[in-house]
C-alpha cells in the first residue's frame, strides 16, 4: 500500500493486481488505486465463489475505482462474466 500511495502522489495511475477478495479491493482503493484487477481463476482455486467476489468488487465502482481486467480460465467463463452487473 505504501508503494501505491507513493506512486499516486507522483501522478501515476495505479492498477492493483492479484485482487482475490472484497477486502483487498477496499484496501487498494483506500491506498489510492485507480483500477483493480481480480483474478477469477485464482479466486476459484482458493475455494471462493469467484462470481460473488467479482460482484462485490463491481460494487466498489461507486468508490471511484474501475475493474481494469478480470482473468478467467476458459472462454465459457468469460462469457458468463458479462452477466455480472
Amino acid at each position: 500500500m505504501k508503494a501505491i500511495k507513493n506512486l499516486k502522489a507522483r501522478g501515476f495511475k495505479i492498477t492493483a493486481t492479484a485482487i482475490y477478495t472484497k477486502m483487498q479491493g477496499l484496501v487498494a482503493i483506500a491506498a489510492g488505486a485507480d483500477y483493480i484487477a481480480p483474478y477469477f481463476n485464482r479466486i476459484q482455486s482458493r475455494g471462493s465463489d469467484a462470481f460473488a467476489t467479482i460482484e462485490q468488487l463491481r460494487a466498489l465502482e461507486i468508490a471511484g475505482c474501475d475493474i481494469a481486467r478480470i482473468t478467467v480460465p476458459t472462454p465459457e467463463a468469460a462469457k458468463t462474466i458479462e452477466k455480472i452487473k
